[in-house]
């Protein structure tokens, strides 16, 4: 998807903001950007240089207690950081991600909390 400087501005503006105000959105938003910049090192640019998305912004989701969040915002990570090592730098530099976090969905008896632990990983 290739999106014009001025829509993308608007999109990131308005689900950043989400992202830091509404905390029961807070997964999906990450989930949404994650896939909005997937291998687009120029919107993954946009995002976190013009509009200040961090990386800390998903990473204190990895302790929810809400298992399903906990596990989505792996998953947003995940695809924030696909083939790109330098989003994995910047992943890693803002906090720490041990596989202590997905050991229970490694050893869940739910298929799809397996696969997607597996992914993560």
């Amino acid at each position: 998807m290739e999106l014009c400087g001025c829509a993308a501005h608007r999109i990131f503006s308005q689900l950043l903001q989400i992202l830091r105000d509404i905390p029961p959105e807070v997964v999906e938003v990450a989930f949404s950007l994650a896939c909005i910049v997937l291998r687009n090192d120029l919107l993954q640019y946009e995002l976190q240089e013009k509009e200040g998305f961090n990386y800390d912004d998903v990473l204190y989701l990895l302790h929810s207690q809400d298992k399903d969040i906990c596990l989505r915002a792996g998953y947003a990570l995940t695809l924030f950081a696909f083939n790109n090592r330098f989003q994995q730098y910047l992943i890693l530099e803002s906090g720490i991600m041990t596989i202590s976090i997905f050991e229970p969905f490694l050893a869940s008896t739910i298929e799809t909390e397996k696969a997607m632990a597996a992914f993560q990983v």
